[in-house]
């Protein structure tokens, strides 16, 4: 941001799960509108009353053993912020790149981030897609842990969903999806690693990394939280350590505001100002007691110039530290044009599929350059087939969908390396 826009005070909140409780725990459906008064931590008016500008939402996932399963699970997420947009087009923006994100804040509308918590769809077979997909959605930040280890690498519990214990921190698999986030400008998300996993991924990382949502060690010994050595190692990075505010993260059940600000103020004492910021948790964990919800978070402000903070400082740690890694990860220019056409799914002829119906000079250009289009299906590339008649190209499933969400894109790289794409989350059941 310039000058004039370092002075405002921007609020940045890193991590909430506010998602899960839109969506219907049996159908996964989004059944709340969070642009009105809801009993949750987080809605729209909360967020104005409290002055936050930015969240970001998790699409929180554990490993439920199934790939497809954890997939889903995303997706409904990502679908549901999708939806709290589409109710709230006046108030709600789900922010993309830099400059949708700078007129959301002018326009004074609340800005969701969208990022995933726990990386249990991605695997050998399909991570090389499935990333590409997750980048066309508008995903801008990845931890690729939550508690269980997965094939990335190890998680805060050192063991994987059937409690068998794991080793080794993150693995080749987990190196190389690494490299591949940043190259795609999705941040790594540090929170929940495991130390091992943590370092590895320090040792690799050529770009900012955040800490979405944890707590300095030195205040809170506890699994969730980093050590002095930790924090450097972030901030020699760039990235930025967003503050958890879970009452047993960072203390005990009688934790408050000061509490939470005793992490602040120890993290800035070991590595600056120019790397801690917010990330709450909420809606995924128990409050300190004199903030209940996102409605309160001038109290963390009031703490901070009751303690002597600057104000300069004050604004880097509410929001301006975070932004900068935004900006940095969302200026990039894409060489791709997304076409205005919808995907469609179910039966064609006797098969279940997914196709795309192709406007007339669309279509006439990709016949004249005898191109293909590829298909992707939860990061897996599908046989496609150009009915010329129709001008659709179809998909076939390999087999039936069993989990109510898909990613499905359908894309052709043209003659001028222009990626010409369409992605979309579709229902299934």
């Amino acid at each position: 941001m310039n000058g004039e826009d370092s002075k405002k005070m921007i609020v940045v909140d890193a991590h909430n799960d506010t998602m899960m409780k839109v969506v219907d725990s049996e159908t996964f459906k989004p059944v709340v509108n969070i642009g009105l008064d809801t009993p949750f931590h987080i809605d729209l008016p909360k967020m104005k009353k409290g002055r936050v500008n930015i969240a970001y939402f998790a699409a929180y996932t554990t490993d439920y053993g199934n790939l497809e399963k954890n997939n889903s699970t995303i997706l409904a997420s990502i679908n549901a912020l999708k939806y709290t947009e589409s109710l709230n087009p006046k108030t709600f923006c789900i922010a993309t790149d830099y400059s949708q994100l700078e007129n959301a804040l002018l326009e004074d509308k609340s800005v969701g981030i969208q990022t995933i918590e726990g990386g249990y769809a991605l695997s050998e077979e399909n991570a090389k897609y499935l990333l590409k997909q997750y980048e066309d959605l508008g995903v801008k930040a990845i931890a690729l842990l939550w508690n269980f280890s997965n094939a990335i690498g190890e998680g805060n519990l050192e063991q994987f969903r059937d409690e068998m214990p794991s080793q080794g921190g993150l693995t080749d698999f987990g190196k190389w999806i690494i490299t591949e986030m940043e190259m795609r400008d999705i941040i790594v998300d540090v929170s929940h690693m495991n130390a091992r996993t943590f370092w590895d991924t320090v040792k690799i990382s050529k770009k900012p990394i955040i800490a979405s949502h944890s707590g300095a060690a030195a205040i809170k010994p506890h699994g969730r939280n980093l050590t002095d050595e930790q924090l450097l190692a972030i901030a020699k990075l760039g990235g930025v350590v967003n503050v958890v505010f879970c009452r047993y993260f960072i203390g005990d059940e009688d934790s408050g505001v000061s509490k939470l600000v005793d992490h602040i103020e120890h993290i800035v004492n070991v590595i600056g100002d120019d790397y801690v910021g917010l990330g709450s948790d909420f809606d995924g964990a128990t409050m300190p007691v004199d903030l209940k919800d996102i409605s309160e978070m001038g109290k963390i402000k009031d703490e901070l110039e009751t303690r002597g903070f600057l104000q300069e400082s004050i604004r880097k740690i509410l929001g301006l530290n975070n932004l900068r890694v935004l900006k940095a990860t969302m200026s990039t220019p894409k060489n791709s044009q997304k076409w205005d056409v919808h995907i469609e799914h179910g039966l064609y002829g006797n098969l279940e599929a997914v196709w795309l119906t192709l406007d007339e000079d669309t279509f006439i250009k990709i016949i004249e350059a005898d191109a293909e289009i590829k298909c992707l299906y939860d990061g897996l590339e599908l046989e496609s087939f150009i009915h010329p008649e129709s001008r659709q190209v179809v998909a076939y499933l390999l087999q039936s969908a069993i989990e109510p969400y898909h990613v499905v894109t359908f894309e052709r790289i043209m003659a001028d390396e222009v990626r010409y794409f369409c992605t979309e989350v579709l229902t299934f059941k």
